[in-house]
């Protein structure tokens, strides 16, 4: 697979999931090896996509999210969220990260730049969105691709 078949599914996969029936407005995208398979040299990375919406419209995201960054807890976080899609390792993204996990900028360069190119051009198709954030699994650095309040 090439690199612009990657980027197609992954347009196609981030589409997919912000038009799902249950209206997600917290999308995360994750870049997770966990239970990949072993490439040579290490492990492959795959992007998990999650969509959630709030369970209670009361609660504030904003807040969860400060608490879990204070306490290192992402817990904080997720449990106000209720999950209603999700994409788990189906996209593997060994030709964006050729020499994962040290070389990793360029690809995430390259992930991100698709991500904010599908936005840009369904512009409509977002707006519901109040919050995007792409990192690694477990991490609590996150880019914040779309960040209205919630």
């Amino acid at each position: 697979m090439n690199n612009i078949k990657v980027l197609e599914i992954i347009k196609e996969s981030l589409l997919n999931i912000i038009a799902h029936k249950d209206a997600p407005d917290i999308i995360f995208l994750e870049i997770d090896t966990s239970v990949s398979y072993v490439k040579k040299g290490g492990f492959a990375p795959f992007l998990n996509l999650y969509a959630y919406t709030k369970f209670d419209k009361n609660y504030s995201f904003d807040k969860a999210i400060k608490t879990a960054l204070d306490y290192h807890d992402l817990g904080f976080m997720i449990d106000i969220l209720d999950l209603k899609a999700s994409s788990s390792f189906e996209i593997n993204l060994e030709i964006l990260y050729p020499n994962w996990p040290e070389e990793h900028h360029e690809g995430n360069e390259k992930l991100i730049g698709v991500i904010k190119e599908t936005i840009t051009n369904n512009k409509e198709k977002f707006e519901p969105i109040k919050k995007m954030y792409f990192s690694y699994l477990d991490s609590f650095e996150f880019v914040r691709i779309i960040d209205k309040p919630a």
